[in-house]
């Protein structure tokens, strides 16, 4: 029935309720599984911010002058070291399905969640796309969630809602 299965994880326990679901779904099936997190993306990361800097003395005589941050990590070291972590968990997850006989995917990507998800559903040709929901906002979204009433408005694909 499905052949390829887009699930969307946050890395909440909450997002995670949905893979049980998918594993019922697809059983005795050949369909593959991708999961997908989307996160923001990161900035740098200082050791002070800029309501931290501090002054400091010059030699005698000279004025003070204002020490800026030190830099912990670049925006591209963000994206690398998320990247990774994230990897970790995803395939961790994985490997819980693979355990069922399930062929699983990962992926990680950065931006708006609801962007993200319709642009890789369009562009792998998913059959379905499965995620939990949180519904905590607006009347429509307070059923759906917002992101997932993003997607759902995208009608890229069909949409699985498990709502914990």
């Amino acid at each position: 029935m499905y052949k390829s299965i887009l699930v969307t994880l946050d890395g909440s326990s909450h997002s995670e309720e949905v893979l049980p679901e998918v594993s019922r779904l697809i059983e005795g099936c050949a369909a593959t599984v991708c999961l997908l997190r989307v996160a923001p993306v990161p900035g740098t990361t200082s050791a002070k911010s800029t309501r931290e800097r501090r002054f400091v003395a010059g030699p005698a005589g000279a004025t003070a002058r204002l020490e800026a941050p030190e830099l912990l990590e670049s925006k591209d070291q963000a994206i690398e070291r998320l990247t990774e972590e994230i990897h970790l968990y995803l395939e961790g997850k994985a490997r819980e399905l693979r355990g069922g006989g399930i062929e699983v995917t990962t992926m990680v990507r950065f931006g708006n969640p609801a962007n993200e998800i319709v642009r890789y559903a369009a562009a792998e040709g998913v059959d379905l796309i499965a995620m939990a929901t949180h519904g905590q906002t607006s009347l429509p979204r307070i059923i759906l969630g917002s992101v997932a009433q993003e997607v759902l408005e995208s009608r890229i694909a069909p949409l699985l809602l498990v709502r914990p």
